[in-house]
């Protein structure tokens, strides 16, 4: 083998990349919010593209959340939930629209 390749089989390194595409879904959204930036964020068809929360009751919603941010994460908030379990779990949750 050339003198190149020898060095790689010598010096190579496995490299494991791990991006978590969920919280960057929800990260796209919070740059048009960055006031929300350290509260506990969940994503769903039921929040308002304008930041403000949605009006109507999140414990008659079918809605799901279809991501949140890591602070959500820590009061066990998880994709697939419905928002009345969001609401139970951390009563303080900011809903926001997709943005895509």
């Amino acid at each position: 083998p050339s003198p190149k390749k020898a060095a790689l089989d010598v010096d190579s390194v496995r490299l494991v990349f791990h991006v978590d595409m969920d919280c960057f879904f929800a990260a796209v959204v919070l740059r048009k919010f960055p006031q929300y930036q350290d509260r506990p964020v969940v994503i769903s068809h039921f929040g308002k593209a304008n930041g403000t929360q949605a009006e109507g009751s999140y414990k008659e919603s079918t809605s799901e959340c279809a991501t949140c941010n890591y602070e959500a994460r820590k009061y066990g908030i998880k994709k697939g939930m419905f928002l009345g379990k969001v609401k139970e779990l951390c009563p303080d949750v900011v809903v926001l629209k997709y943005d895509f």
